[in-house]
């Protein structure tokens, strides 16, 4: 029996339909989830490092002009230098990792409860808060270990001497202040012996008040501790607080205490900078040398473990043929290296609670230790 013309057009209509309807199908079928996106503004020394560690780990060769690089399997490595992207980022089905320097950048990132299938990799943020998200993977230790391992560094320092905390109200500041109280009130609880503490003092807020008003507050913090006979001041901030504070040129007076104890927000000061009597205490890795045994600063190490961690989570995402975030998330949580700085994993507490410590000494000599920022208790 022969098809009539009609039927035959007809079946030939839903022949071709049906087949722009499989064609229209298989893009989602295969699509995958590809980016790694690294939020830097790539303005500082450290961002630079975190950049370069990152790049490099990942098997490819960093360039400071260079904001995108093709990674296999269809995948790519971008650096994103606007914070203000972070939401548009963090909910872009394309994004499998997002890794932050800071922790007002690793905040953002974790905080939006939409994005909890987004691994987001903290490099140097210390924030205690972000250890709640259960989505981040920190690399280095928090302020919970920080301020300890400062804490010890008095304690043997000054013994039971006099000293006072002189910290900022910032998201930095404040948190690592919050943790220094609470290890002093646990010794002081459990009938340690303790250094005296006089008195803890804000200095500024960097994100509220313009040069005069901080010039005007360092000054007059200056002029308390000088009348308390301190053995020793611990300042809890940024660099340039804590040039405000002991900075001749600046206005700043280095010798209201014989010692002065600093935590990682410091780092960066120039050498120069430093005085006899100071410590400060920084992440695991400063000042190490890398590549051409040039010196590189923390955030290079934390970066390199963070793209070994990437870089295995990405071999078996690869072998189980996954294709969505959700699952490199999954897989993200079962993973554990160890690294330059440390075992890395959603199983380690606090990471490398071990810290450098960079002691200024007479005539511009230096010298270092290594402090461990577990607790003793």
């Amino acid at each position: 029996m022969r098809t009539s013309p009609y039927v035959f057009r007809q079946s030939l209509k839903w022949l071709t339909g049906g087949l722009l309807f499989i064609a229209c199908l298989l893009p989602a079928l295969s699509y995958a989830a590809n980016k790694i996106v690294l939020v830097s503004n790539m303005k500082t020394p450290s961002q630079l490092a975190a950049a370069e560690g990152l790049v490099t780990a990942l098997s490819q060769t960093f360039n400071p002009e260079q904001l995108s690089y093709p990674l296999d399997n269809g995948q790519t490595l971008e650096i994103e230098l606007d914070l203000n992207r972070i939401p548009e980022l963090t909910h872009n089905p394309d994004v499998l990792t997002l890794v932050c320097i800071n922790s007002v950048a690793c905040r953002l990132a974790a905080d939006d409860a939409a994005n909890k299938e987004l691994l987001v990799i903290s490099l140097t943020a210390t924030s205690s808060q972000l250890t709640i998200a259960d989505n981040m993977l920190r690399m280095a230790p928090s302020n919970i270990s920080q301020a300890n391992a400062i804490y010890k560094r008095l304690k043997e320092g000054v013994k039971t001497g006099r000293f006072a905390v002189v910290y900022e109200p910032d998201a930095y500041g404040a948190d690592l202040y919050e943790n220094f109280i609470f290890n002093y009130l646990n010794e002081k609880i459990l009938e340690q012996e303790t250094p005296h503490w006089v008195m803890g003092i804000a200095l500024h807020d960097h994100l509220l008040l313009d040069a005069s008003q901080k010039t005007v507050n360092a000054a007059k913090v200056l002029q308390t501790l000088a009348t308390q006979s301190l053995d020793a001041v611990v300042y809890m901030g940024m660099d340039a607080g804590f040039l405000d504070l002991t900075d001749a040129a600046r206005g700043g007076n280095a010798q209201v205490a014989a010692r002065w104890y600093a935590g990682d927000g410091v780092e960066e000061i120039p050498t120069e900078k430093g005085f006899n009597g100071l410590e400060i205490i920084r992440l695991a890795g400063s000042g190490r040398e890398g590549p051409g045994g040039i010196p590189r600063s923390a955030s290079y190490f934390y970066a390199q473990d963070a793209g070994l961690f990437i870089a295995e989570v990405k071999k078996q995402y690869i072998s189980q043929n996954a294709t969505t975030r959700a699952q490199w998330l999954d897989i993200a949580k079962t993973v554990q290296i160890l690294g330059r700085t440390g075992d890395k994993g959603f199983n380690v507490a606090d990471p490398s609670q071990f810290f450098d410590v960079l002691i200024f000494k007479e005539n511009g000599q230096t010298d270092s230790a290594t402090i461990s920022g577990a607790s003793d208790y």
